[in-house]
């Protein structure tokens, strides 16, 4: 079966060199539409978030009773209230490393980590706002307060235990933020580059209206920018577009991958993000 899984994996492989090669235009094309994304909208938008991000997760101090109330409704433990307040600003994929971070310093125990990888992972509302300009502020904001919703019914849902965290001593200065927050910004580029690349081979060999509207769900700025030109009626398009601000699209899903480490937590993550994705989407189009 491995042996399978690695012959088709180099198979794959083959064809996409294949691909590349054959269709130079097309993927310098799709570079070029990646790097610009990279410097005029996730830069202005989430580069200084992920660095204030940073700085509050080291240095933000809520009071303990405060902290035990929230742990207690909830069902979090450990420093999770401040986890999940950057959480709510700065979105995916960051969230998931400073959760991973505060995981590994035990700030937060393993069940705790897994619930907040499971139920908050969200996007940039930021982002989100600056983007989705062919929708009415209010069906994004409906869109963006039903993530918020499920997200606090899915932290009743999802079991914990209890836990004692440990405060860390590893506190990071504004420079060393700054390195961090280049390299997870470096590294989303490289993803959208390679998202991009596939997008536009695709594209080239695929004429197919349906199948089109699939590849929405590759890479979300993409996405977006594809929904905003579709013609197609409006309650459609916004169920494709509060699908698509849950489901985040397969570029951050991969990237959160990427940092999970964890394929059984993966599982368990996809379907959520799927349950809540189509939950949203169906209420979003109702209101419409």
């Amino acid at each position: 079966m491995k042996k399978k899984i690695i012959v088709i994996k180099n198979t794959i492989l083959i064809i996409l060199l294949y691909l590349i090669i054959t269709n130079k235009n097309s993927i310098i094309n799709a570079i070029i539409i990646s790097i610009n994304i990279f410097i005029y909208q996730l830069l202005p938008s989430i580069f200084p978030i992920m660095i204030i991000s940073k700085s509050l997760a080291d240095n933000l101090i809520i009071p303990s009773k405060i902290k035990n109330i929230f742990n207690k409704i909830f069902k979090f433990n450990g420093n999770s209230i401040i986890l999940i307040i950057i959480a709510f600003i700065v979105g995916s994929p960051t969230c998931q490393i400073l959760y991973k971070k505060a995981y590994e310093e035990h700030q937060i125990s393993k069940l705790n980590y897994e619930k907040l990888i499971i139920s908050t992972s969200l996007i940039n509302p930021f982002f989100f706002w600056n983007i989705v300009n062919y929708l009415s502020n209010k069906n994004k904001i409906i869109i963006l307060v039903l993530n918020y919703l499920i997200t606090i019914f899915l932290w009743f849902s999802i079991k914990n235990d209890s836990f004692t965290s440990q405060n860390s001593n590893l506190k990071s200065n504004f420079l060393n933020n700054i390195n961090e927050s280049f390299k997870v910004l470096f590294n989303i580029l490289s993803i959208i580059i390679f998202f991009n690349i596939t997008l536009s081979l695709l594209q080239n060999y695929i004429n197919n209206i349906a199948i089109k509207s699939i590849m929405v769900f590759f890479e979300i700025t993409n996405g977006y920018i594809y929904l905003s030109n579709l013609v197609i009626n409006k309650s459609y398009n916004v169920f494709l577009t509060a699908f698509l601000t849950s489901f985040m699209g397969l570029c951050i899903n991969y990237q959160i991958k990427s940092i999970i480490q964890n394929n059984t937590l993966y599982k368990r993550f996809i379907k959520w993000i799927i349950f809540k994705g189509l939950i949203v989407a169906l209420i979003s189009s109702m209101f419409t």
